[in-house]
């Protein structure tokens, strides 16, 4: 066991996801785990924090999503798992060089590992470089 929270809001909908995603992080001191898109149409945003950010930035993240759509459940886990937030965030394959375009280009098929938090350092091109790797984008 762990003392973080997590927190899903599953939403019909892209826009009422990124709404109360939105919200969520507005409302308490959480951080936004993932979003994930699930099959008809509905969309699952995913939170972690204190027990008591996640219920406050959940029931600000539901009140914002109803005005845009449906929501389909919220749920708020407290002390998840072991393992469990790891299970959620994605490995996702990287450029490793920090160089120039041209650089780059040639070192593609370097990859790194890199959970969620990295993702928002990074720059949009370099975000771009993953998904020409991801086979299916």
């Amino acid at each position: 066991m762990n003392d973080k929270t997590l927190g899903f809001i599953e939403t019909f909908g892209f826009v009422p996801a990124i709404e109360s995603a939105d919200t969520a992080l507005k409302t308490a001191d959480v951080e936004l785990v993932g979003l994930k898109l699930v099959s008809g149409g509905l969309v699952t945003v995913i939170v972690s924090g204190d027990t008591s950010s996640v219920n406050a930035s959940m029931d600000a993240a539901k009140k914002a999503a109803e005005q845009l759509g449906k929501v389909n459940s919220v749920t708020v886990i407290a002390r998840t798992g072991n393992g469990l937030t790891t299970a959620l965030i994605p490995t996702i394959p990287r450029n490793t060089n920090a160089q120039s375009d041209t650089d780059k280009s040639k070192n593609t098929q370097q990859k790194l590992v890199i959970d969620s938090v990295a993702l928002d350092k990074m720059k949009v091109t370099e975000l771009r470089q993953i998904a020409r790797q991801l086979d299916g984008l």
